[in-house]
């Protein structure tokens, strides 16, 4: 047994819990705190599924959220997932193989697993919310008693989880306690720590904080229960957590959509959707394959969208002659409307107007929209709004005949060494 465990045990027996001081009280209880603290940081492996319930309230609203995530880690095998009202994700790997997952969008991605073990997604998107919780949870309890300079050892009980007694030790933590500056937001928190595996079991969690409504502060109260089964530590773990089958209506994707700018199909096939000019004669998108092919999704009524125009002319001047061909897909209420207006211009490429199932294969949320699809029929550029200079980069990219296209380097300002 370790020495700091025989010293704590030796602590708790000098304190009988009927006859205990506020000072012993905390002593105890910051104890307890480091023992479990210790454990978590020391852990090799762990498996941990919290399920976490919050009620919140301001003077004018209620609210309730369930939150459920998972943590397993088994040499360099992974498994983190998180459900929630904003959505699932879940990141696994069985140590050759790493398999990331968006249930709603029924994607996932596929690739070898990374040799330095699970790599968070760049940028934030809202779905990852709980399984980022997952990724941290391990860590939060190994780092807790670091936050804070005492806690209250209360009476050890007895809870019932899935038909199973657990003795524990239980340990109340408030904001006065916490280390460092004091806020306004203040914690005070419970937790039921097992006695003969120092795992948290449960926590209950009371939050006075506040919402912004631009410089005005709203109180928001917030009462939080989560319980944590299974809780292992140092065990052996089922292979089957880190095993994954893909659903079946789920596909392999490049890359996620981004949580805030919506769709990203970069990488993948581009649906073969009907392209009906103004004479009504109806083109497939997949007769023009051999060619690279620029869809611009807008509208009359969509200033940027008018406002691109002559950058879109002007790389069409530019491509064309080298084998780019440039499509506009109008959202107008009246294909009149649009045809006139590019007429107008002299804008001169076709122009085929959406019945928003065009729209629709191509998953727009907003325009303008720039679709790049190479020869090969796979999207190489998908974005919203307009970006020039990547778009002719990405151009530039199609072939040896396009890289004159690229856009011009910006020249570097001179830096003169000091003396």
């Amino acid at each position: 047994m370790y020495p700091a465990r025989l010293a704590l045990l030796a602590l708790l027996a000098t304190y009988p819990l009927s006859a205990q001081g506020n000072d012993s009280h905390s002593s105890v209880g910051l104890n307890i705190l480091q023992q479990m603290s210790d454990h978590y940081a020391t852990a090799g492996s762990w498996y941990i599924q919290a399920t976490e319930e919050r009620a919140n309230r301001t003077e004018y609203s209620h609210g309730w959220e369930k939150t459920v995530i998972i943590a397993a880690t088994s040499g360099n095998k992974y498994h983190y997932e998180g459900r929630s009202q904003f959505g699932s994700a879940l990141h696994i790997s069985d140590g050759e193989t790493a398999w990331d997952v968006h249930s709603e969008e029924h994607a996932y991605t596929q690739e070898s697993a990374p040799a330095n073990g699970y790599q968070p997604p760049k940028g934030w998107l809202t779905n990852e919310q709980s399984a980022q919780q997952a990724v941290r949870l391990r860590k939060e309890f190994a780092d807790f008693s670091k936050h804070y300079a005492s806690a209250t050892r209360l009476s050890d009980e007895v809870i019932s989880m899935n038909g199973i007694e657990v003795a524990c030790y239980v340990v109340h933590v408030t904001a006065a306690q916490r280390k460092g500056p004091k806020s306004g937001f203040s914690r005070d928190e419970t937790l039921w720590i097992e006695k003969t595996t120092w795992t948290v079991k449960k926590t209950v969690s009371h939050d006075d904080t506040f919402l912004y409504s631009g410089s005005a502060r709203i109180p928001l109260v917030e009462d939080t229960v989560t319980t944590y089964e299974p809780a292992q530590l140092n065990s052996p773990l089922p292979e089957a957590l880190f095993h994954f089958e893909p659903p079946a209506d789920a596909k392999l994707v490049a890359k996620f959509s981004d949580g805030m700018m919506g769709p990203d199909l970069t990488g993948e096939a581009a649906p073969d959707v009907q392209l009906v000019g103004a004479d009504g004669k109806r083109t497939p998108l997949s007769s023009y394959r051999g060619k690279p092919v620029l869809l611009d999704f807008w509208a009359t009524w969509c200033a940027p969208c008018v406002a691109s125009m002559p950058n879109l002319a002007e790389l069409d001047h530019d491509a064309a002659p080298k084998g780019l061909v440039t499509l506009s897909v109008d959202e107008d209420e009246d294909e009149k409307t649009a045809t006139d207006f590019l007429v107008d211009h002299h804008y001169t490429w076709p122009n085929t107007h959406d019945d928003g199932k065009i729209g629709d294969a191509f998953k727009k949320l907003g325009i303008p929209l720039f679709v790049l699809i190479d020869a090969q029929g796979k999207i190489a550029f998908y974005k919203s709004g307009e970006d020039e200079s990547e778009l002719r980069k990405i151009v530039a990219a199609q072939g040896p005949q396009f890289a004159s296209l690229a856009p011009a380097q910006k020249s570097q300002p001179c830096k003169t060494a000091s003396r």
